[in-house]
């Protein structure tokens, strides 16, 4: 186990720079989007979540565990742009003391805010429960809420499948308050790389 790298560091040090400038470069951009009202995405992934031990963005976190994790959603577009899902995730946590397993479910929002060259750029927005098989971290409990975020790419290949990638600040937590001795919490930066399709 170890602390985050440096480059994930300096990458989460860049998402709100990365986030404004890309707002300000599209926002007023009247691009053709790629999936329209009422059209129904599925997709799979894969993510590796780097730790940030310490204090990062607004929460203070102890857990030092590396995970993978694979994920399957469906997404439903209410407009051409902004869709709403539901996801599943399972999750390995690499504790020191012992490996941990855990399942999510979660709420999903995402926004393709422009395209360029047939690729679109998007950004997530998610909430969810993890369940697992300890406490993950070591001095919390085995019940925490999470929710991330972060930007990403939508390559369409061949029919209706698409090429997706991306990269998400998650946090979990038992939302105990800052009071209480069972409150460790964990951030880390997830790498993600998926397939998507529409039925």
């Amino acid at each position: 186990m170890r602390a985050a790298s440096t480059p994930s560091r300096s990458i989460l040090q860049a998402l709100p720079a990365f986030a404004l400038l890309f707002s300000c470069l599209f926002a007023g951009c009247r691009t053709t989007p790629i999936h329209e009202k009422g059209q129904q995405v599925r997709s799979v992934s894969v993510a590796y979540g780097d730790p940030l031990v310490g204090h990062t963005l607004a929460w203070n976190s102890a857990g030092r565990a590396e995970t993978v994790s694979i994920s399957g959603s469906n997404r439903w577009f209410t407009t051409d742009r902004l869709s709403l899902g539901v996801g599943l995730t399972a999750t390995h946590f690499e504790q020191k003391e012992v490996d941990v397993f855990g399942g999510e479910v979660r709420g999903l929002l995402r926004w393709h805010f422009t395209e360029w060259k047939g690729k679109s750029f998007f950004w997530d927005l998610d909430g969810g429960l993890l369940l697992t098989t300890e406490r993950v971290p070591p001095n919390s409990t085995s019940r925490n809420y999470t929710f991330d975020f972060g930007p990403g790419m939508e390559v369409p290949l061949r029919g209706r499948l698409s090429l997706l990638m991306g990269f998400q600040f998650h946090h979990l937590s038992n939302a105990l308050g800052r009071d209480s001795d069972r409150n460790e919490s964990q951030n880390e930066l997830r790498y993600w790389v998926g397939i998507g399709w529409s039925p």
